[in-house]
């Protein structure tokens, strides 16, 4: 009877190295904002937009936010303001609420940007090199 509960002991510590393995290769999203400043008004938009990474850390947004700016091709001039490593459980109770969010982007960023589209991309966890 020892025995068997050994053996059994030493089989669940395999299956949950598996699980915990398993729950590292899940699906997460990344939330890609492209935003087109207004002609002639990238300095103020840029102005807008560090006083809204400002604002994320004075609201203690626990999401990392980043900005990259398009420097070759189609989009050259635009910015893509992201998140990554989110689940789609996240956008369901985000640090800062939506609504505060919207509220201070259209404050400070929103009357230099000519045009803004959201996309969400979700990784292949089984696709990958």
């Amino acid at each position: 009877m020892r025995t068997t509960r050994a053996l059994w002991a030493c089989s669940a510590v395999p299956l949950a190295a598996i699980s915990v393995a398993a729950q590292d290769n899940a699906t997460s999203v990344k939330a890609l904002e492209f935003q087109t400043p207004k002609n002639g008004m990238t300095q103020q938009y840029e102005t807008g937009r560090k006083a809204k990474v400002a604002w994320h850390k004075q609201q203690k947004d626990t999401n990392a936010l980043w900005v990259l700016q398009v420097l070759t091709g189609e989009n050259t001039g635009s910015y893509i303001v992201g998140r990554s490593a989110q689940h789609w459980a996240d956008f369901d109770k985000p640090a800062v609420s939506d609504a505060a969010d919207e509220e201070d982007c259209n404050k400070v960023v929103a009357p230099y940007v000519e045009k803004r589209t959201a996309s969400y991309y979700e990784t292949m966890p089984k696709v990958h090199l």
